[in-house]
């Protein structure tokens, strides 16, 4: 939250929901608040998409035949073609975005936090309303998170052989 500006969460997936383990909630007047032990659906929250993104092709299905893929706006992933794109975009670049899928106005990225297989055990957003975040804040905040997730990684044994390259090729200055 101090480095970003923007509410900080962790979140953990757990029976195929992200839920809120604890917020740091930013200093401006507006912001995004969800109280830990709060749940949102992973297909349109910036922290399910961003432990979805790297699930084995069996487990993303598995989730998305469980749960379905519920419309909250009209921005919310809703096929399984279009969540499958988005989770590709957000491996390339090293975060998730959510951009108003969730509520109307709320932005968000988040990166997964990983554990010592490589696998995402938890993710760190951050979130904030959209007339605050702007698409290039946006970029900002998804390296940010990208950043400090690999570091939390790196202190709880985890790591991710495949996201340390991209986040290096993508912002030199963010990694060292």
């Amino acid at each position: 939250m101090e480095e970003g500006g923007e509410t900080a969460n962790l979140y953990l997936e757990q029976v195929g929901e992200a839920i809120c383990m604890a917020q740091v909630d930013c200093r401006q007047i507006m912001r995004a608040i969800v109280r830990p032990g709060g749940r949102d659906k992973l297909q349109c929250s910036g922290a399910g998409k961003a432990m979805l993104g790297w699930l084995p092709e069996a487990d993303l299905a598995q989730v998305v035949r469980d749960h379905g893929l519920k419309r909250f706006t009209e921005r919310t992933l809703d096929t399984s073609s279009r969540l499958r794109r988005d989770l590709e975009l957000a491996r390339k670049r090293g975060y998730a975005v959510d951009d108003e899928e969730h509520a109307v106005g709320l932005r968000c990225v988040a990166s997964s936090v990983f554990d010592e297989h490589g696998q995402p055990g938890a993710a760190l957003s951050l979130s904030g309303p959209g007339a605050r975040v702007s698409e290039s804040r946006l970029i900002e905040l998804g390296h940010l998170t990208a950043r400090i997730a690999d570091e939390f990684s790196a202190v709880l044994g985890g790591h991710s052989a495949v996201r340390a390259p991209m986040i290096s090729a993508l912002a030199p200055e963010l990694t060292g």
